[in-house]
């Protein structure tokens, strides 16, 4: 291997430190042998070392065997990294270095330096000149907070916080970004004091914190929101996810494993091609990577010669081959700052990938809007950088692990409006100081009746944690109340108009009020909003101000049930029936839910669908059609939570009523027989299930090889319902003839008559059936949950069969259909094909297991219920995560 050769140069350039130009220039005068000595070597360092020997011999050679001059071409430039146990060889040896000519730098650390000194006195004694390595900084730490500032993005460098790691984290700072301000803050401190201390630093200064808990880190991001601070900030931990923030850590692969590694992939200099790699993990990892596909050392040597950010010239290498699937993921991955360093500091601040990170954040902006929802590492994300959009959905709120996020969101908007709601959130995620502080703020910036309301409940969980904060907040909103007492009339009514008009009128929407006099709250909202715009007339405010009194007195009259009574007598006068009326409002319900279900979202359906058919049983009777589909929606839910007997239960009793009242030959009856053999599936009846479903499917249920089906049996349905419901089953199978069945419901059992057969072992039968569901899919919308329910259940059954390579393509392929159609919220369906994805990636040896594996544990963390699931995933997946190797193909 010959290393390329840069312009030589007498002189030393201005930039190169003065210990480089010594050695250069001892080497180029000597004709002969001659032995060099650094002395106190740092790891950091040995890249720039040999970038710069490569000029005076392009051959240039690292090792850390010192046998391994017995091998060296004679006359040539070695780098050698001696140990204290080398010392005795060394001294017996050194005739050696002088027969063969070798030029040779002692690169050792003060221990082994001294052992030298000591144990090989002869050999020391050679050595023509000692100069010491002076300290200097990570050079990929240093390039990727270049980086991470070019990108306006704060940092989170991987590290304990302990002195060394400040040490470390500073050295590199100094060298990043010379003459600036590097301001570390204790987030211990009064919450109020942190903001201060953030807000008081210079817009060019950096703000560092040593986070020991997740408390401290979430102080850290809200203080940095309310400053308004998006970049020039540092975080040191290595435990806590900083969603949001660009990574960046300075650790480096011992030389000697980098080496092997090298080796192992084919590199005959490997100890060269190791230090030009900088020993950055990533680095080392991707120049293994690229000489096993087949990339020439000499070029690899060629490129890292040259390469300001060695890291990252791999990188650009490695896509531009796109050997490693690296073109299309790594653009979506350094959007959301999940990549490997280098390819980060490549691409994250290209164009493209600007691009598709403002389209990514604008998406969170528009799912935080909506009913949809948001994982917590996306809107912590979101939350790092932007502000919270003009409306926020109270589900954003719900998930204990958002809500922190949520507030930092809201504080970056400017928290003005909100103090006291924060206040409160505040002590549900456990920061007593932040409620505090913003409960006082609130006191101080609005003059609203209101806000006491929601303040002494802050004031009395300060209190009763015994936070003296809280005796200090319920005397200052003591004064609040009497201040407002002092307040005039028309004050009063343009405050109470401006809070009706920048709140939704929850009571008028809940009560049997909104639907008697549909759009009476936006009577009372104008009128509110006419008084203040004629504030200045007094005498017209006093008129009005009776009318404040409505709403105090609607929600008495509400509380005595008035508006149901007045409800029932403009039903009369109408002749309207309760019933249809409750039917409509009911069927209304039933299908807002319906999407959920069929999404997924099973354990909110469930406990919605459980209320709903509790109030149908009770207003319209068992008897009614909407009764039966309500109880037929809240098996299916019952069924998707597992909860296989609580199902069949139910099952029975739909199966009953439908049998009774409208026959078994009709089309509501069959709908009833998917679900039921998928309960009868789950809990161990899969021969039940699958006479059932051959039943319902008719010549589509025959297996390969069968001619014509094997009669059902006379009498017995499934075993497990009561006798009513058994009877209507044994009538169902008894008839002649099949039910006609829409495409997704024959796609449907399909599936599931695939899988009851996956039950009884019979793997090759249930992936031919799969195979002609997956013909009928295109007869289906794209955003069917039959797209890929079906396909993953394709790609298990594929894997049962031992056919690897096939279950893969099909299970990525149910992933995107999933993606395209739910995006990348935390449905349950998206968990399990991801989970059994990493398991089948993990058994071929895949690389991008781990990362799959992660992508399954975060959509697990977002689906409410599951608990034994999650918990035996976690136990399976863990394994995998852990293993996770440096590069991610």
């Amino acid at each position: 291997m010959v290393l390329p050769a840069p312009a030589a140069h007498d002189e030393a350039a201005p930039h190169e430190a003065s210990w480089l130009h010594r050695l250069k220039l001892s080497l180029r005068l000597s004709k002969a042998a001659i032995l060099l000595h650094v002395d106190h070597a740092r790891p950091e360092r040995l890249g720039e070392l040999v970038r710069s020997l490569a000029e005076v011999d392009p051959r240039v050679d690292v090792a850390a065997d010192v046998r391994t001059v017995a091998t060296a071409p004679e006359g040539s430039l070695l780098v050698l990294l001696p140990t204290s146990d080398d010392a005795a060889w060394l001294n017996l040896e050194r005739p050696m270095f002088a027969r063969r000519g070798l030029k040779v730098v002692l690169f050792c650390d003060r221990e082994t330096s001294t052992a030298l000194k000591h144990g090989a006195p002869d050999f020391f004694d050679w050595i023509s000149q000692h100069q010491d390595c002076p300290p200097g900084p990570v050079a990929h730490a240093v390039l990727g907070l270049r980086a991470a500032l070019a990108a306006e993005a704060p940092v989170v460098w991987a590290g304990s916080g302990g002195p060394e790691d400040v040490e470390r984290a500073w050295s590199a700072f100094s060298a990043a970004f010379p003459g600036q301000t590097l301001r570390w803050l204790s987030p211990t401190q009064d919450y109020a004091a942190f903001v201060t201390d953030v807000q008081s630093a210079a817009a060019d200064a950096w703000v560092a914190c040593r986070p020991r808990a997740a408390a401290h880190l979430r102080r850290f991001r809200w203080a940095l929101a309310e400053a308004g601070r998006r970049s020039h900030a540092l975080v040191v931990t290595d435990s806590l996810p900083c969603p949001g923030y660009w990574p960046v850590h300075d650790r480096m692969m011992p030389f000697l494993d980098a080496r092997r590694l090298l080796e192992e992939a084919g590199s005959a200099h490997a100890g060269a091609v190791a230090a030009l790699t900088g020993l950055e993990p990533e680095a080392v990892e991707l120049a293994r990577a690229l000489l096993r596909h087949g990339v020439g050392e000499d070029h690899l040597v060629e490129l890292l010669v040259g390469a300001e950010d060695p890291g990252a010239t791999l990188a650009a290498e490695a896509c531009l081959k796109d050997w490693f699937r690296i073109g299309k993921v790594s653009w979506a991955e350094a959007a959301e700052r999940m990549t490997s360093l280098p390819l980060l500091r490549l691409r994250g601040n290209d164009g493209e990938v600007q691009r598709l990170r403002a389209a990514r954040l604008q998406s969170i902006a528009s799912r935080i809007s909506k009913r949809v929802t948001v994982s917590h590492m996306d809107l912590g994300d979101f939350a790092a950088s932007c502000p919270a959009p003009a409306s926020m959905s109270n589900a954003v709120f719900r998930n204990p692990e958002a809500i922190e996020f949520a507030i930092e969101c809201v504080l970056r908007r400017g928290a003005g409006p909100w103090l006291a709601e924060l206040a409160a959130l505040a002590l549900v995620v456990g920061d007593p100081g932040a409620a505090a502080a913003w409960g006082q703020r609130a006191l101080s910036l609005e003059r609203n009746r209101h806000l006491p309301l929601r303040l002494w409940d802050v004031a009395r969980h300060l209190s009763a944690l015994g936070d003296p904060r809280g005796a200090d907040l319920e005397i200052k909103l003591q004064r609040y109340e009497e201040m407002l007492r002092l307040m005039t009339p028309g004050e009063r009514l343009r405050r109470a108009g401006k809070r009706l008009l920048d709140t939704p009128i929850q009571f008028f929407r809940d009560s049997e009020f909104w639907r008697l006099i549909p759009g009476t709250a936006w009577y009372l909202a104008i009128f509110f909003f006419l008084q203040s715009a004629i504030g200045d007339f007094l005498e017209t405010l006093r008129r009005g101000g009776w009318f404040l009194l409505l709403v105090p007195l609607m929600m008495w009259l509400d509380k005595f049930k008035f508006f149901a009574w007045a409800g029932e007598r403009w039903r009369a006068w109408r002749r309207t029936s309760p019933s249809e009326e409750t039917a409509r409002w009911m069927r209304g319900h039933l299908d807002y839910w319906r999407p959920s279900l069929e999404r997924g979202d099973y354990a909110e359906a469930e406990r919605r669908l459980r209320g709903l058919l509790n109030d149908a049983r009770a207003k319209l009777g068992p008897e009614h059609p909407l009764y039966r589909a309500i109880h037929h929606g809240h098996a299916l839910a019952l069924v998707g939570l597992g909860e296989g007997e609580r199902a069949l239960r139910a099952l029975g009793e739909a199966v009953a009523l439908e049998g009774r009242l409208v026959g078994v030959d009709q089309e509501s009856f069959a709908v009833l027989i998917p679900t039921l053999a998928e309960a009868l599936a789950r809990t161990g009846r899969a021969a039940q299930a699958e006479m059932l479903l051959r039943k319902l499917l008719g010549p589509d249920g025959r297996l390969p090889g069968e001619g014509e089906l094997r009669p059902p049996p006379a009498q017995g349905g499934a075993a497990g319902l009561n006798a009513e419901a058994e009877e209507a089953l044994s009538q169902f199978l008894a008839q002649p003839g099949t039910p006609s069945l829409s495409p997704t419901e024959r796609v449907r059992a399909l599936r599931l008559l695939a899988g009851a057969l996956v039950v009884e072992g019979r793997y090759q039968e249930a992936a031919w059936l799969l195979e002609r569901a997956r013909e009928k899919l295109s007869t289906l919308p794209p955003e069917h949950p039959e797209q890929w329910r079906t396909l993953a259940s394709f790609g298990r059954v594929l894997t049962l069969d031992g056919r690897g390579d096939e279950a893969e393509e099909a299970l990525r392929c149910a992933d995107e259909r999933a993606e395209s159609s739910l995006g990348k919220a935390g449905y349950l369906d998206r968990a399990r094909i991801l989970a059994d994805l990493a398991r089948l990636e993990h058994r071929l040896g895949r690389r991008c297991a781990a990362s799959t594996a992660r992508r399954a544990l975060a959509f697990y963390g977002e689906v409410s219920g599951f608990d034994a699931e999650r918990a035996s995933t976690l136990q399976e997946l863990a394994p995998i995560v852990e293993a996770e190797p440096v590069l991610r193909s």
